[in-house]
């Protein structure tokens, strides 16, 4: 179980991350130097307020182009991924 021992009422305006561009974030918690081909257009389109639909082939990074934003931007972000299903192993406690 985990405990919290503070509880704030919103994001704070000293939180580091949220003054952090893009490229900073990816090199910072992902490590990369530079975003594949797409991805910046995609996470600038979604920073930007748009709704997207982005359809990449596997590999091609779909999941930076979520979790980079989520981390950017402020409150919570729930992402709802059927790709373990798909590749036909259902997450624990789900029957077959």
């Amino acid at each position: 179980m985990r405990t919290i021992s503070h509880v704030s009422q919103g994001p704070k305006k000293d939180f580091k991350i949220k003054t952090m561009n893009a490229r900073e974030v990816l090199k910072t918690y992902f490590g990369y130097d530079s975003f594949k081909k797409g991805q910046d257009e995609i996470i600038e389109a979604i920073l930007s307020g748009r709704d997207v639909l982005a359809i990449m082939p596997t590999g091609a990074g779909k999941s930076i182009c979520y979790q980079v934003p989520a981390l950017i931007m402020p409150g919570i972000t729930i992402v709802i991924s059927p790709l373990l299903v798909l590749r036909g192993r259902p997450p624990v406690g789900v029957p077959r």
